[in-house]
């Protein structure tokens, strides 16, 4: 699909995961971030493993926290593979800092 440079579609995907205490739980990360990385990271499995990472390392957060935390690590991950960027949304970084 092709979006004007610097416009996102809306939409969301929510991922089913476990917490920290075993339980399910959910993580919502914006689609074309979850397009991205489904596509550069096959492991199925990497919001969960990344709720644990999250949760080691800033054990203090809220779970809104942990899930901001992550939803920024997916943002900035996603970010890296521009050429799968720019195939998703018809734009990449490049593209944005042309109409600058």
């Amino acid at each position: 699909m092709n979006y004007s440079v610097g416009c996102y579609p809306s939409g969301k995907t929510v991922y089913s995961i476990i917490d920290e205490n075993g339980g399910h739980t959910t993580i919502t990360l914006d689609k074309w971030v979850a397009d991205i990385l489904q596509q550069e990271l096959p492991n199925v499995r990497a919001p969960s493993e990344a709720y644990v990472k999250v949760y080691t390392e800033h054990p203090h957060l809220s779970r809104r926290e942990r899930g901001n935390v992550i939803r920024d690590r997916a943002s900035a991950t996603a970010n890296k593979y521009q050429e799968t960027m720019k195939r998703q949304l018809g734009w990449n970084q490049s593209d944005l800092l042309e109409n600058l």
